[in-house]
């Protein structure tokens, strides 16, 4: 298994694991528990659908299941909202003027 390991191509790992986290950043429709920060992205995003009760995950599964042009649509709509909001490019700025803060101190 180690050796498995030491001939992982890391940036695939880690953008596998990045899509199992935040799978809006693949293009793919969210269905999250409505707790949170998950409700105000979803709200804002409009990438997917809230679901608490079982009903309502079996609903908004079965929904995206059945809806290919709205699996992409969601899907679209959330890796726009990341690359807005969440990219390198969005939050650059922010980082050198932490960056630029700190280095004057």
């Amino acid at each position: 298994m180690a050796l498995w390991v030491l001939h992982v191509d890391m940036d695939q790992f880690l953008a596998a694991v990045e899509i199992l986290r935040r799978p809006e950043l693949a293009g793919l429709p969210v269905i999250a528990s409505p707790l949170g920060v998950n409700r105000d992205i979803l709200e804002r995003s409009g990438a997917g659908r809230a679901a608490s009760t079982p009903d309502e995950w079996a609903h908004a599964l079965a929904e995206l299941c059945a809806d290919r042009a709205l699996r992409a649509q969601l899907g679209s709509r959330g890796r726009a909202f990341c690359q807005t909001h969440y990219s390198v490019a969005a939050w650059l700025p922010t980082w050198l003027a932490i960056l630029e803060e700190v280095r004057s101190v």
